[in-house]
C-alpha cells in the first residue's frame, strides 16, 4: 500500500512540474468544434500575376485538394487580377465541382486568366474590372488553319459548356475567346437577350447592338459595367474574399486557412526551376562527345569531367527540390483548418497531428533548401549567371519565413498579427 501510495504521489508530481510543450502555448482543441459547426469555410485561391509562374497549376490543384478532402470546407475564392500566362488544364478548376462552390473575384481578368472564371459558380466584379479578351488562336499549337480553327472550336465548346453548366451565358465565353464569334444584344420585355448569331430582322428589336469590346481587341472583353448588364457578373465593393459571403448571403463566413497563399509559393518555386532545367540541358547538348580519353589531352579531359560532373549534380540538386516541395504540400501546417482564439492561441482539431506537421514541413524544407545551395554552387561553376537565382532564394526564404512564423505563433497569431503582405519589387524598391 506505502508503495502504491509513492508511485501515485510520484505520478501527481510529474503531471504538475511537466513544462508544457512549446506548440501547447500557441494551438489548442478547445472550442474548436463548437466554432465550426456554425462556420462557412471558405479558401482563398490567388490567381494573380502570371499564371503558371506566381499562381502554378499545381499549387491551384493542391489548394483545391486539400479543400475538396475537408469535409469542413465548403467553398473556394478565386481571387483574380492577371493579364494571363499559361492556360490552366481544365481539369484543376473543373475536377472539384460538386465539392466545393467556387466564386471568383475579379479585378483583372485577361486572357488566359479569364478561363478559370468560367468554371466558377459566382462571378463578382471590382468597380473598374476587366474580363475576356482571349484570342485562343494564339495559344493552341501551331497548324494549318483548319487545324487551329478545329482546335480553338473544340477549346471553344468546352469552355463554353463549362460557362452555361455555372449559370453563365456560353455566347458570351465564344464571344470572349473565339475572334470569329461576334456578340449581339437587345431586350425582350426588359431583359437583355444576347447571342453570337446576328437575328434576320433587327428593327423591331428592343435596343438592338453589336457589343463593342470595353479594349481594342479581336475578342470580346467585358468591364463591370457590362458584365452587370448582361448578367455576367455583379459589382462588389472591394477586391476581398472576406466579404464575399455577404454578397452571397452566407452566414458566419470565415477563411479556413491561408494555404492557397503558401502553394503559390511552393508551386512558383517548381515553375522558376523550369527554364534553368531547359538552360542546363542546352549546355549539355553542346558537350562534344569522346570515344575515349586518349581524343583530348589530360588537362581539358579532366576539365570536361568536372563539367559535366556539375551538369549532372544540378539536375540532382533540382530533382531533390522538387521531390522535396512536393512532399511540403502534403504536410504543410497551413492545411489545418483554424481560428484565432481571444487569448491569442490558434485553435485547431488536431494539435498533435499539427505538431507533426511543423516537424515534417521544416525537415522538408530543409532539405529543398540544400537542393537550391547546391544547385545555385553547380550552376555557377558551369558559368551560369547568379542572379538567375534571385527570385528562387527570395521565394525559399518566403517558405522558411512562413513555417517559422507559423511554429513561433501558431497560425492564426502569426497570419493575424505578424505576417506581412505580398509586395513586388518595385514596392520594396
Amino acid at each position: 500500500m506505502k508503495i502504491f501510495s509513492r508511485l501515485l504521489l510520484l505520478m501527481l508530481c510529474v503531471l504538475v512540474v511537466r513544462p508544457a510543450t512549446a506548440q501547447s502555448d500557441r494551438v489548442t482543441a478547445e472550442g474548436f468544434d463548437d466554432i465550426a459547426k456554425d462556420a462557412t469555410l471558405y479558401v482563398e485561391i490567388p490567381l494573380q500575376g502570371v499564371l503558371g509562374e506566381d499562381a502554378p497549376a499545381e499549387s491551384i490543384k493542391q489548394t483545391l485538394n486539400a479543400a475538396g478532402q475537408n469535409k469542413l470546407i465548403t467553398h473556394a475564392v478565386f481571387m483574380v487580377d492577371s493579364f494571363g500566362g499559361s492556360i490552366l488544364d481544365r481539369s484543376v478548376v473543373a475536377e472539384y465541382n460538386g465539392k466545393l462552390e467556387v466564386t471568383a473575384v475579379v479585378r483583372n481578368a485577361l486572357t488566359t486568366a479569364a478561363f478559370p472564371v468560367f468554371f466558377a459558380d459566382h462571378i463578382f466584379m471590382t468597380r473598374d474590372g476587366l474580363i475576356g479578351g482571349l484570342p485562343l488562336h494564339l495559344y493552341v499549337p501551331p497548324g494549318s488553319e483548319e487545324v487551329t480553327a478545329k482546335q480553338v472550336g473544340i477549346f471553344s465548346s468546352m469552355a463554353a459548356s463549362a460557362a452555361d453548366v455555372h449559370g453563365h451565358n456560353p455566347d458570351i465565353v465564344r464571344a470572349m475567346i473565339n475572334e470569329k464569334e461576334s456578340l449581339y444584344y437587345w431586350r425582350v420585355d426588359g431583359r437583355p437577350v444576347l447571342s453570337n448569331t446576328k437575328p434576320e430582322n433587327t428593327k423591331n428589336l428592343d435596343g438592338f447592338r453589336k457589343v463593342k469590346p470595353a479594349l481594342p481587341g479581336t475578342t470580346l472583353t467585358l468591364d463591370t459595367r457590362m458584365a452587370k448588364e448582361f448578367g455576367f457578373a455583379e459589382p462588389i465593393d472591394d477586391f476581398d474574399a472576406f466579404i464575399v459571403g455577404e454578397f452571397l448571403g452566407k452566414k458566419n463566413w470565415r477563411p479556413a486557412n491561408n494555404f492557397g497563399r503558401v502553394a503559390n509559393e511552393i508551386g512558383s518555386i517548381v515553375a522558376e526551376l523550369e527554364p534553368l532545367r531547359e538552360e542546363i540541358s542546352a549546355y549539355e547538348k553542346e558537350l562534344p562527345e569522346f570515344r575515349n580519353g586518349n581524343d583530348i589531352p589530360a588537362d581539358l579531359l579532366k576539365e570536361y569531367r568536372e563539367y559535366k560532373n556539375s551538369l549532372e549534380a544540378a539536375v540532382e540538386a533540382m530533382d531533390l527540390i522538387n521531390e522535396s516541395l512536393a512532399k511540403l504540400y502534403e504536410v504543410h501546417p497551413e492545411r489545418h483548418v483554424y481560428f484565432l482564439g481571444t487569448d491569442g492561441k490558434t485553435i485547431l482539431a488536431d494539435p498533435a497531428k499539427w505538431e507533426e506537421d511543423v516537424k515534417n514541413a521544416r525537415n522538408i524544407y530543409t532539405r529543398a533548401n540544400s537542393g537550391l545551395e547546391a544547385l545555385k554552387k553547380g550552376f555557377i561553376k558551369i558559368g551560369g549567371d547568379e542572379e538567375a537565382f534571385y527570385d528562387l532564394v527570395k521565394r525559399m526564404k518566403s517558405i522558411k519565413d512562413h513555417l517559422d512564423g507559423i511554429t513561433q505563433h501558431g497560425n492564426a497569431t502569426y497570419w493575424h498579427k505578424y505576417a506581412t503582405p505580398d509586395l513586388g519589387d518595385d514596392v520594396y524598391g
